[in-house]
């Protein structure tokens, strides 16, 4: 494995356990809260890195970027191949599943319960 690779890698796993001590009760963490929560906590980060002027622009502007077009597909083969490296592969057969299953709603609103 590379060292960009490595480095990745464990930046990933330290994601993961921000999530697993800050949203869960005893590391048990809701699924759909915890890649909620990431995702949102992943975007952030990467607008962040656009250095764009934030405060000049109005709540629920439009906004266009090369650099979203550019690194967005990044992010998602950066989380694809960490999946893979840890031998999780999705089965899309599984995708929804029965209710019943999946426990408690996921709470999005998670400023009560920030991971920074």
């Amino acid at each position: 494995m590379s060292k960009g690779a490595e480095i990745h890698n464990k930046a990933a796993g330290e994601i993961v356990e921000l999530a697993a001590q800050r949203l869960g009760a005893g590391r048990a963490v809701h699924a759909e809260t915890a890649i909620a929560s990431t995702a949102r906590l992943a975007g952030s980060l990467l607008l962040r890195s656009f250095d764009l002027a934030l405060n000049e622009l109005g709540e629920g502007a439009v906004m266009l970027s090369a650099q979203a077009n550019d690194k967005g597909p990044r992010v998602i083969g950066l989380m694809s191949a960490y999946l893979e490296e840890e031998g999780v592969s999705l089965d899309s057969t599984l995708f929804g599943g029965q209710p019943a299953h999946r426990g408690d709603a996921p709470t999005l609103d998670i400023s009560s319960r920030c991971l920074c």
